[in-house]
């Protein structure tokens, strides 16, 4: 358990230093992110700890940038209100992941939460839209759980299940065979019919039901 929580660390780690080091190639990383991911990832505090907390703080100014930026006001955000937004990120998603600040930056950028002509600061970030994608993450969790209840309450099929479907399904093709027959046998001679039963005899498919055919000796003289 340790080693896979330590190795899904690292790929968190990674991803991060893939991101500061290759910003142009953010956008893929952006479009694959959901709340699936969201909900399967360790959260920020466990990851970026201790020397890596740097790392955390380096990716998410490369974030924020990018998002207040995104918003083209005429005015630019002061350096100051970027550190703020910094260490708020922080300290609001260090119980959500990475992926989560990358998701809820794209939902904020295309209006999910509700729009803004007055700047970006601590208080809509994180008194409005923090809480709704929060809401938001809440109802996805409960669909994925309840998602996964169902499938483990799910029935298996049992053998004695199997042999009755086998079963249906054998004795709905004999009555068909059974018709088929009877159609075809109809006002034929013995002769006739024993041609039939020879022809059915080197056949592969039809020699599986030559018993239907045989009985037909019995009304037809």
């Amino acid at each position: 358990m340790q080693t896979s929580l330590l190795a899904e660390s690292t790929i968190i780690l990674s991803r991060a230093k893939e991101i500061l080091s290759n910003p142009k190639g953010f956008g893929l990383v952006e479009s694959d992110t959901d709340f699936k991911m969201c909900l399967n990832e360790r959260n920020l505090g466990a990851v970026f700890k201790g020397e890596h907390k740097k790392i955390a703080f380096a990716t998410i100014e490369f974030l924020v940038l990018r998002f207040v930026d995104s918003f083209g006001f005429s005015t630019q955000v002061s350096e100051s209100r970027i550190e703020t937004l910094i260490t708020d990120f922080y300290d609001n998603f260090k119980g959500e992941s990475l992926s989560d600040i990358v998701l809820f930056l794209k939902m904020s950028r295309n209006g999910y939460f509700g729009t803004t002509h007055r700047g970006l600061d601590s208080n809509l970030i994180f008194g409005d839209w923090f809480p709704k994608y929060m809401m938001l993450k809440s109802e996805e969790r409960e669909k994925q759980y309840m998602k996964q209840k169902k499938e483990q309450i799910k029935p298996e099929i049992t053998i004695e299940e199997v042999r009755r479907s086998y079963e249906k399904h054998n004795a709905s093709m004999l009555q068909k065979v059974n018709n088929y027959v009877d159609k075809i046998t109809e006002g034929i001679t013995r002769e006739e019919l024993e041609i039939l039963i020879t022809e059915w005899r080197n056949d592969a498919e039809k020699s599986k039901y030559i018993r239907v055919l045989l009985n037909k000796r019995n009304f037809i003289k």
